[in-house]
């Protein structure tokens, strides 16, 4: 038993709170493939060689972070448009499109968490970067198989999408949303100011 156990809504509602989730997940993969590409450029030595320009370090981490934000916000997109899209084509009742975009958009600040997660880590342990994919690995097992295997909420809840609502088995408290916002945030800046004080690493 995956699916969540909330018996005031049917299988297919369900379904696309679960689902939404899984894809998600998966979709932070290529957003952090971006920010994380700040790195491997850094160890390749190419960030040296930019900055012996007139360019600012805020600059470049600054446009690497806006470009992963701005990219969970397309992939996120994509996904709904394609699950509604699947919806509508195999089923007679397919759920509504405004329904799926609340779904899936409740879970970008999560996603943006990732991302600060791993802007945190290029600025202060450029070498331990690879934990934000056990992060996530994490957060795709505790989210996913939370119910099949009975896992308390608290541990679901050390990740950033235990605490994304469920929508639409769970409605979506802006309070929650700018809480996690702003945690991204947080992330976000930590990071630029650990990027601005290390020595960059070759």
């Amino acid at each position: 038993q995956m699916l969540p156990n909330m018996k005031d809504f049917n299988l297919t509602e369900n379904y696309t709170a679960l689902l939404m989730t899984v894809l998600s997940i998966m979709g932070t993969i290529p957003v952090l493939m971006h920010i994380l590409k700040l790195r491997t450029e850094e160890k390749r030595s190419r960030t040296e060689l930019l900055f012996s320009t007139a360019v600012s370090r805020n600059s470049v981490i600054g446009s690497y972070t806006l470009v992963a934000v701005v990219y969970s916000l397309v992939i996120q997109l994509t996904s709904i448009l394609g699950f509604w899209s699947a919806a509508v084509f195999v089923m007679e009742d397919a759920i509504s499109f405004n329904t799926l975009l609340k779904a899936g958009l409740a879970h970008l600040p999560a996603i943006w968490i990732m991302v600060g997660l791993a802007a945190l880590l290029t600025g202060f342990l450029p070498n331990m970067t690879g934990l934000v994919w056990l992060y996530l690995g994490f957060s795709f097992f505790v989210v996913y198989l939370k119910d099949l295997m009975k896992l308390p909420d608290w541990i679901a809840r050390l990740s950033p999408f235990g605490h994304t609502p469920q929508a639409p088995i769970e409605e979506v408290r802006l309070p929650v949303m700018a809480v996690l916002t702003f945690t991204a945030i947080g992330l976000f800046a930590l990071g630029f100011i650990g990027y601005n004080k290390r020595d960059l690493q070759g």
